[in-house]
This record gives structure tokens, sequence and C-alpha cells, in this order.
């Protein structure tokens, strides 16, 4: 009996201690998720509407991951001029890239995209859980930063404005499935590449 105690004591503190290491390794500071936005050019989908090509890196050294939320912002306007949504969000790995086509503004003012990223730690992966589990966590673990990555001006002459490359926001994890919006498309990962 008391070697079954023992035993039971000995996996509990070794529990704790996991339990506490795993925390404490969570909570440190990663440094801002590093996503690089580079426009790639125009082409037009089946039905022939113009979108525009963005290939969207990971150029930190921390897997991200690339929220599925986007904003169209239009040179000199305070507002966004649209918001909408990829299909899916991805997890980028360091040097990790994937292409996402996006509709075009219809005006000829000067625009940029903004996309969303947050490092892929495991209060980002609380977003992948169902909506229960997220009932029973504190709201403190729902709540992530994040970062957003701006494209440069599309369509400016040489003397757009330019801004800083990330800007850093906090998030709260709300549920699966994408909000309402626009619905675009992106098209899979393409693996890492290797420097030589």
């Amino acid at each position: 009996m008391r070697k079954v105690v023992l035993g039971l004591a000995v996996c509990g503190l070794l529990l704790l201690l996991s339990v506490g290491a795993f925390f404490r390794n969570a909570n440190r500071p990663l440094g801002p998720a590093k996503m690089t936005v580079i426009f790639s050019g125009f082409t037009n989908d089946a039905s022939g509407a113009r979108l525009a090509a963005f290939r969207v890196s990971n150029s930190g050294a921390a897997a991200l991951f690339h929220w599925p939320l986007y904003t169209i912002e239009e040179s000199g306007q305070t507002a966004p001029a649209s918001r909408g949504s990829l299909r899916r969000g991805a997890t980028l790995v360091p040097g990790q890239s994937r292409m996402c086509l996006l509709p075009t503004p219809t005006n000829q003012s000067p625009w940029r995209v903004v996309f969303i990223a947050s490092h892929n730690d495991w209060r980002r992966r609380l977003y992948d859980l169902p909506l229960w589990v997220h009932r029973l966590l504190p709201s403190e673990a729902l709540v992530l930063p994040v970062e957003e990555a701006p494209s440069d001006w599309i369509g400016a002459s040489g003397s757009a404005p330019r801004q800083a490359g990330v800007r850093e926001r906090l998030a709260a994890v709300v549920g699966r499935g994408l909000p309402a919006g626009q619905q675009t498309n992106s098209t899979a990962l393409t693996p890492p590449v290797q420097n030589q």
C-alpha cells in the first residue's frame, strides 16, 4: 500500500513540475512575429475578375500563424477601404511562404493590403479548440498579441507615404470559422527555401 501511495505522490510531483515548466517556457517572450508581404503582380480568375497576388513570408526565427483576415487601406484615408478573409489561415515555419490572391480595389487611389500574424504558440492553438472549450478557459488565455504586416503601396508614385513595416495589436480568440466578409483565394504553402 505504501509503495502505491509513494508511486502516486512521485507521479503527481512529476506532473506538477512538467506543467510548471510548460507554462514557464510558454510565457518566454519570442519577440515580434516577422512577416513580410511582397506584391507579386496582377492576374485574372476564371471569370475574368482582376486579382492582386501577394507572397506572404515568415522572415523570423519562430513559427508564426498567418491569420485569414486582412484589410485594404487607401492612401490618405484613416479607415480601411475594405476588409476580407482568406479561406483559411496557415502556419508558416521560418523561411516558408504562401501566395494569396485578393480582389483589387476599383478606384485609382494608391492602396495596400495589411495581413495579420502571431506566434504559433499554445495561446494561438487555443483557436483550434471547439467553442465550448473556450467557455471553460479564463479570458486572459484567449488574448494574444498579433502583428500587422502591410505591403508596399500599390499604384503610388515615388512620393507615397511609407510607414513602419510592423504594427502590434492585441486580439481575442473568439472561436472557429471565418467572420462574415469577402472570401478570397489562397494557394497552398510553399516549402522553405534552402540557402546554399
